[in-house]
């Protein structure tokens, strides 16, 4: 009872000295009232290396109640003033997925913050993901999406999408704006992935825009994301174009140029 009493009385007594080394020093030999307490202190100064000590006091309860919500945020205040164990730590806390949703890409992103700052741990990490990561191409996505295995494709099409390549949002929208299917994302919105792919180029987005456009009564601008397609050899644009040309809707009605892009539909031997 006495050595209680006595560690309640250290709890509370005032500290108003010792240095971030001494604070340290007091951690490593397990006298974590004392490190706490200057941590603290140097914390409160936008220290990183406080921040740091004092999220790993919160993630493996020393001293302290564990609680990773608080330590996340000491980690995460230390890795933005550039400490590397801190950035590594926050990737350790998503890699694991224990105390917090596992979430390897957010993970990846403290690990490479932690290598810019010179932790030797996290190149070691990485290059086990590097190693273990499974690689998919668009060509991957699009067979199982023929296969109607719509689940499986907007996986990868996602995977893609994250590493920015702009075709893939194209499917991805495809597949949730004319399929329906058990598990289907209520969360995504096709024209906006649509816009942006068309803006980087791809056909069949700017095709898509063009049909969007047309059935809102809006011809230019069909006329003109039709053009975008069609000048890039997609068969079904080159058709539409035609037409538009034909009938004078969102363009000067023109019946040679109706013709030439009739022309280059039936001399397009890419299957529709």
């Amino acid at each position: 009872m006495k050595d209680f009493f006595s560690m309640i009385s250290l709890l509370f007594r005032p500290f108003f000295g010792g240095t971030l080394e001494e604070g340290i020093k007091a951690y490593d030999e397990f006298d974590y009232i004392k490190a706490f307490k200057i941590f603290q202190k140097f914390a409160s100064q936008n220290n990183s290396t406080a921040q740091y000590y004092l999220g790993k006091m919160y993630e493996k309860a020393d001293f302290v109640d564990k609680d990773i919500s608080q330590a996340i945020c000491y980690f995460q205040e230390a890795s933005k003033n550039n400490h590397a164990d801190a950035a590594f730590a926050l990737g350790m806390i998503y890699h694991r997925g224990k105390d917090v949703p596992k979430d390897d890409d957010l993970a990846k992103d403290y690990f490479d913050l932690a290598i810019v700052n010179g932790n030797i741990e996290a190149k070691k990490i990485m290059k086990l993901f590097e190693e273990s990561e499974v690689i998919y191409s668009l060509r991957d996505g699009i067979e199982l999406f023929k296969k109607e295995e719509f689940l499986k494709a907007l996986d990868i099409f996602k995977a893609l999408a994250k590493k920015n390549d702009t075709d893939a949002l194209f499917y991805i929208g495809y597949i949730c704006e004319y399929f329906d299917f058990e598990g289907k994302p209520d969360n995504i919105e096709p024209f906006e992935l649509f816009l942006i792919s068309a803006n980087n180029g791809n056909r069949n987005a700017q095709y898509e825009m063009g049909l969007q456009a047309y059935y809102k009564d809006k011809y230019e601008e069909a006329v003109s994301w039709y053009e975008k397609a069609a000048k890039q050899g997609l068969k079904d644009a080159q058709k539409n174009l035609s037409t538009m040309y034909e009938l004078g809707y969102g363009v000067k009605k023109d019946l040679e140029m109706a013709k030439f892009w009739m022309k280059e539909f039936l001399n397009n031997k890419e299957e529709v």
